[in-house]
């Protein structure tokens, strides 16, 4: 008995031992990825190269320009908010258009903090793109408040809509892991937007008046021109096409250009919004016609 017992105290520790290792462990992991995150946060000086105009350098200027595009479609974005809040007619359709109006503006704001922060973009900037998802099922609610407005959801219009299938056949095996991410997403915009493109066609009768596929190529814009950038760079990155100059160093070409470029498009997209997506249509003399 005194020997079993002995064993077990063994085996217990050895348990406690192998435990404790990999707690250690996790939390060793988890302190790197923190600090990774807060050195990326923080503020650091990333103009390494030679200034670009007088004192100034690449980092500064984007990030400046970047800033006020941000700012603009921020203000663009809210404005249009709240003319469907200070019209709010019909609560149905207008909080799923409300929804959908800030995309430009969360999209540019997280884009913004890549650009400032080159070592946070890579954390920051999925968030924005999380964003247009959950923007989606507002445009989803908005085709079925379009089809069926007068009451619960009714199949007749859903009828003969037929199920819409693709395949794809792509050589991945020259492709980095950038790259094949990009494809995909490349691929699956190409699809939802297809499969988008057969239902309006079907429901066109219904909610044709309302202008939908407007609203929706207006919102899907954003990330299709963001996959096409990612893709490009990649590639060019792939082939060695993207080299440091004296004036621009890596992560200017590879992080921040990108992340700029995506805040001037958001900036101009919040326009395009001012269009599809006026209150103009909840006025009183338009709401009670």
């Amino acid at each position: 008995m005194g020997l079993f017992h002995h064993r077990n105290d063994n085996t217990t520790t050895d348990v406690l031992s192998a435990a404790s290792t990999a707690i250690a462990s996790a939390t060793t992991a988890a302190s790197s990825a923190t600090a990774t995150l807060f050195d990326g946060i923080r503020c650091g000086n990333y103009d390494t190269t030679e200034p670009l105009t007088g004192s100034m350098g690449y980092h500064t200027l984007i990030t400046i320009i970047a800033g006020a595009c941000t700012a603009a479609a921020l203000v663009l974005c809210g404005v249009l908010a709240l003319t469907h809040i200070l019209k709010f007619r019909w609560p149905d359709e207008q909080k799923q258009l409300v929804r959908i109006i800030w995309a430009p503006a969360v999209i540019a704001i997280f884009s913004f903090f890549g650009v400032w922060f080159y070592g946070a973009a890579g954390y920051v900037k999925p968030i924005g793109e999380w964003y247009e998802c959950f923007a989606l099922v507002p445009i989803f609610y908005l085709f079925i408040h379009y089809a069926t407005p007068n009451g619960p959801v009714s199949t007749h219009p859903f009828n003969k809509l037929p199920v819409t299938a693709a395949s794809y056949s792509v050589d991945l095996s020259s492709l980095n892991a950038q790259t094949f991410i990009s494809v995909i997403n490349i691929l699956s915009t190409i699809f939802c937007l297809l499969a988008l493109l057969h239902a309006h066609k079907y429901l066109k009768p219904c909610i044709g008046p309302y202008k939908p596929m407007l609203k929706l190529l207006c919102l899907k814009l954003i990330v299709g021109l963001d996959i096409i950038q990612s893709l490009i760079f990649s590639i060019l990155a792939n082939n060695g096409e993207i080299k440091p100059t004296a004036k621009l160093n890596l992560p200017d070409l590879l992080i921040g250009t990108q992340d700029f470029m995506l805040c001037i498009e958001c900036f101009l997209i919040a326009v395009l919004f001012l269009f599809p997506f006026s209150a103009a249509r909840y006025s009183t003399r338009n709401f009670e016609a």
